[in-house]
């Protein structure tokens, strides 16, 4: 590094559907080659490559909630860095709902537990099998934390609920779902039993836009009904995916365009 440049870097979890691929990976590059005075490096699971390279950004493999680390050295380094958080923190400018970290081996139905903390475990359990989650104990702890000092816990109306957790060690940001076999009940602000519940653990609060994705989803009549009565795993899954495809279509046609000129 030259005398008197400067340095700068972030930790980042991805949030946009497909992470660092293709599109958004180009975005990237895009917007780092903008800082020309500057070196530019993201870090990803232990490897490293460069930020101005499209393809370098592809073969990271950073999926929709990877952590990603950027580091900027050189004049303007902290520009860059704050324009390329801010990229990663806008999703790449996607419209679309998110759902890309529920991995299909995270859901399970039917739920068997019978308790709140039963349901977390089981949940977590799905997260830890998938992913290797060393933190997986502390995530549990930290969740039903919450739910005893939320009133009502995380559940809301509608038979669903939303525990959640963050353990600075957590690899990433992580879902699991599943149907009840009998609902419980969770405290809901409505008095209803819940029957759906969606964990998200991380190592900071962006579950909070996972939390805020699958309520716009569930909050469609059609869709908490197919949950409800999903007859496995793969239909469960098969009809967030196809309700969360038709929620983002509706949402692209609301996005406005600019004005002619």
């Amino acid at each position: 590094m030259t005398s008197g440049s400067e340095s700068a870097t972030a930790t980042v979890t991805l949030t946009n559907t497909f992470g660092l691929h293709s599109r958004s990976a180009c975005k990237f590059a895009d917007t780092a080659k903008r800082y020309r005075g500057c070196r530019i490096r993201v870090t990803c699971a232990g490897n490293e490559c460069d930020g101005k390279s499209t393809i370098d950004l592809t073969t990271l493999g950073a999926r929709c909630g990877a952590i990603i680390r950027m580091e900027a050295d050189g004049d303007e380094a902290s520009e860059a860095v704050a324009a390329l958080r801010e990229l990663v923190d806008n999703r790449f400018g996607e419209t679309a709902v998110v759902t890309g970290f529920l991995d299909p081996a995270c859901v399970k139905v039917p739920l068997l537990g019978e308790t709140r903390e039963d349901v977390i475990q089981e949940l977590m359990d799905l997260i830890d099998r998938r992913h290797n989650v060393t933190c997986a104990d502390r995530l549990v702890s930290q969740a039903m934390k919450r739910e005893i000092i939320e009133p009502g816990g995380t559940s809301v109306a509608l038979g669903i609920a939303f525990p959640h957790a963050k353990e600075p060690e957590c690899p990433g940001l992580f879902a699991a779902m599943g149907r009840l076999q009998m609902p419980i009940d969770w405290g809901a602000i409505d008095g209803k039993p819940v029957w759906i519940v969606y964990l998200t653990v991380g190592p900071d609060e962006s579950y909070q836009r996972a939390i805020e994705d699958m309520s716009r989803v569930l909050s469609c009549p059609s869709a908490r009904q197919r949950v409800i009565t999903a007859p496995s795993a793969y239909e469960l899954y098969k009809a967030i995916d196809e309700e969360t495809d038709a929620l983002t279509q509706a949402i692209s046609k609301e996005v406005p365009r600019g004005k002619s000129a």
